[in-house]
């Protein structure tokens, strides 16, 4: 059942839920989960603006668009059209150039300092590439996001020819201590059906920001960290 949670509700839950005699992981996905990209996406919106004539849009539409096919589709674009500007925004949403812009929603960073305090292992599960390691650790450093600690990981994919559900599921699939994964969130509905499956003793929460479809999760979610 679809149920609000508050960030209350899931840290009294994750606090009786810490075995002490083993190590325990909490899974978080990274954008729309713990980055807000919706700064990342208006800047490149505006770039691809003056190439296409595109329309002015609210910061709102930013903020609850999953990518620019959603926004263009209600302006009666081309499917063609609509698809070649998408995969220009995406190539620039996928490099290095604008993830700086990123900056992480309000409260998250208490949220991951409370429970590195419970002693939970953090590893930070994305669909962002190895190549943007780097700017990664730096965005989260400069936003004070725990990073490069003993405790936290961060897993990213090799290249971007692995869709981001098939590399978390395999990863989740093959990790050795899977049945120690007290919580995932995931911004993706897909994602939290597909990790209920493979996890289906564990929490598993949607945080509720962008949206790739109309797939609705069927569990705990969370609409803000504060």
């Amino acid at each position: 059942m679809k149920t609000l949670i508050s960030k209350e509700d899931m840290l009294d839950y994750l606090k009786n839920k810490r075995d002490n005699t083993k190590i325990q992981y909490i899974v978080f996905d990274i954008d729309d989960t713990i980055m807000d990209t919706a700064e990342r996406k208006k800047i490149i919106y505006n770039r691809l603006k003056k190439m296409y004539d595109l329309p002015t849009i609210s910061s709102e539409e930013f903020e609850k668009a999953y990518n620019i096919a959603q926004i263009l589709v209600k302006y009666n674009f081309q499917e063609d059209e609509i698809l070649k500007i998408n995969q220009k925004f995406v190539k620039l949403f996928l490099s290095n150039k604008y993830i700086l812009k990123d900056r992480p929603f309000p409260g998250i960073k208490d949220i991951i300092n409370e429970l590195l305090k419970m002693n939970y292992y953090i590893i930070y599960l994305t669909g962002r590439t190895i190549n943007l390691r780097k700017k990664t650790i730096k965005s989260f450093k400069m936003n004070e996001i725990p990073i490069q600690k003993p405790n936290i990981d961060l897993v990213m994919k090799k290249d971007n020819d692995c869709p981001d559900l098939t590399f978390k599921l395999e990863y989740i699939k093959n990790f050795r201590e899977k049945e120690n994964i007290v919580c995932f969130i995931d911004n993706d509905s897909e994602t939290c059906n597909e990790l209920k499956r493979i996890l289906n003793s564990n929490l598993i929460i949607k945080f509720y920001s962008t949206q790739k479809d109309n797939l609705i999760y069927n569990g705990p979610y969370i609409s803000k960290w504060t």
